[in-house]
């Protein structure tokens, strides 16, 4: 890793021939892996490495480009994965996201009876969010869009009911917040103008002839396809829909 710790790095000229000047990239890999090497290159002040918020800052203000900041924070398995979302969401809107852990928990009842029913034996779709095989490859993109990378036992994942809650509850807010047409329904609802209803409909359970280029289609569209009255009667049952 000689050179690596003279100074910030100059992120516009690191490439494959400015690389050999900084080490090696699987030395690079091996240190990040290797706490207590990786605690004697950075020096003082004496860096907890156990907290995420103090490595990330050291690494910064040591000059780690933010692809090798990203890999190292997709090593760990954090708790905290959906609040980070919202946080980016938060930023983006310009609005306080935590509206969105009620309608967390609405689409949950919703979908999977909390978390209880995980399977369902008519389709693809499984875990707590009843994503399908289809829409899991689809939420894990848009997390990593949200945040700039994706926790690897995440990416390595299977299955949504692989995966513990908190990173299932992470995905679900990445797939709706990234959902074309979504940021009007919302900021409707973070408003407290919406029941959530709409978000549910057409950025989460998103059938077939609902919508079209991300908006809503009336139902005197021939494209238009109603809900089925079973799905429509849970939504009375937990958004409190006509």
């Amino acid at each position: 890793m000689k050179g690596l710790f003279h100074g910030p790095l100059d992120h516009s000229n690191l490439n494959d021939n400015t690389l050999a000047q900084y080490g090696d990239i699987q030395q690079l890999e091996q240190m990040l892996n290797d706490k207590s090497h990786y605690q004697s290159e950075l020096r003082q002040p004496t860096v907890d490495l156990n907290s995420r918020e103090e490595r990330t800052r050291k690494m910064r203000e040591v000059g780690f480009p933010d692809d090798w900041i990203n890999d190292d924070l997709a090593t760990e398995i954090d708790e905290d994965l959906p609040q980070r979302v919202l946080d980016k969401v938060e930023d983006r809107l310009g609005m306080e996201t935590d509206r969105l852990h009620d309608l967390a928990h609405r689409v949950s009842a919703m979908e999977s009876d909390y978390g209880q029913n995980l399977n369902n034996p008519t389709s693809s779709a499984k875990g707590i969010y009843q994503f399908t095989d289809p829409s899991f490859p689809t939420a894990k993109n848009r997390l990593r869009k949200i945040l700039g990378y994706i926790p690897e036992y995440i990416e390595n994942a299977q299955s949504i009911d692989d995966l513990p809650a908190d990173a299932q509850k992470a995905l679900f807010f990445a797939h709706l917040t990234e959902d074309k047409g979504s940021d009007a329904r919302l900021k409707e609802y973070l408003k407290g103008n919406a029941s959530g209803a709409d978000l549910y409909e057409f950025d989460h359970h998103k059938r077939v002839g609902a919508k079209a280029g991300g908006i809503p289609l009336d139902p005197s569209d021939p494209r238009y396809v109603p809900m089925d009255s079973g799905t429509r009667n849970r939504m009375r049952q937990f958004f409190g829909t006509p």
